[in-house]
Formats: structure tokens, sequence, C-alpha cells
């Protein structure tokens, strides 16, 4: 499955990345920068339920493979993998965009007037085994402007949500 199909199931299934938090999104928003030519296209900026107006709750989400390593393979110092490094790096490229204050009238015009400082976050991967699992949790903390996701989360949270539903059906 390529990223873009991926991007594709979640525009026709939004509830496995709004959540019950999100309720409106925008899927690949073409934003070009005040100060250059440059465009950017996260994959879904996503507005919240409540408080729609304040820019602090929103998230911007850039989708990643779920095959793709999530650490990198060295017996010492184990790290996040370079695909992580380079998610990371584009999230914060697209923070940077949405700070500017240059880019004001452009974000305002494309989200409703609303300027969005959103949380940057990443769907990359799958969680390691219980082996490797520690150190991710480890590296993942330590990640302050990026928070990464992986797709068996949001597997597990689905699986959650239909849970609750089928209890509260079967009282």
């Amino acid at each position: 499955m390529t990223e873009r199909d991926l991007q594709a199931f979640l525009q026709q299934h939004p509830e496995f990345i709004l959540r019950g938090e999100f309720d409106s999104y925008w899927a690949q928003p073409q934003l070009r920068d005040a100060d250059s030519t440059k465009v950017i296209r996260p994959d879904f900026v996503l507005q919240p339920l409540g408080l729609r107006s304040t820019g602090w709750n929103w998230q911007l989400v850039d989708l990643k493979s779920p095959r793709v390593p999530l650490l990198a393979n060295s017996q010492f110092h184990r790290d996040l993998s370079r695909h992580v490094s380079r998610v990371v790096t584009q999230l914060k490229d697209y923070g940077e965009f949405f700070s500017n204050p240059r880019n004001g009238d452009i974000i305002r015009q494309r989200f409703g007037g609303v300027i969005p400082q959103p949380k940057l976050v990443a769907l990359i991967g799958r969680l390691p085994n219980n082996d490797a699992r520690e150190r991710y949790t480890t590296l993942r903390t330590r990640l302050t402007d990026v928070c990464l996701t992986t797709y068996d989360e949001i597997l597990e949270f689905r699986r959650a949500r239909v849970h609750q539903i089928e209890s509260a059906l079967s009282r």
C-alpha cells in the first residue's frame, strides 16, 4: 500500500484520524509561502471539534508508510531511523510556515479566518516488537516538536471505539 493509497483511504474513512477530537479536515491543502515560491502540501490539517476559532488545538498530520522502520539498525546507541528524522524535519518546516507572520493572510484565508498553530504529527510505521519498544518509547518522548503515531495505535483506537459501541448496544 502506497502513501497515496493511505491518503485516499483516510479521506474516505477520516474517523481513523479524527478520533472524536476533530470534526473537520483539509486534505493536502496547497499553501504557497509568502516569502518564496515554495509550496507546502501537508497530508491533513485537522480542525478541533470544540474551540474551533483557537489555533492551538489544531493538528497537522503527515503520512508515511506503515512499512518503514522506526528504529535504525544499530547495536549501540540505537536511534530513530532516517525515515523518522526526515519526517520530523519535514513537519518542522511545515510548522515554520504556519508560524511565519508573513503567511498569516494565506493561512487565514485557507482555514476560515483562523491561523492554526498546529501540533505536528507523523503517522508512520508500526510499533516495534517488545525488545525494541522500550527504546522506541524513550526516543519518542525526546521529540518535543513532533508527535509520532504508528498505524498500530490508530487501529487500536478504532478497535477500542468499536468495542465501546458494541458494549453500549448490548446493554
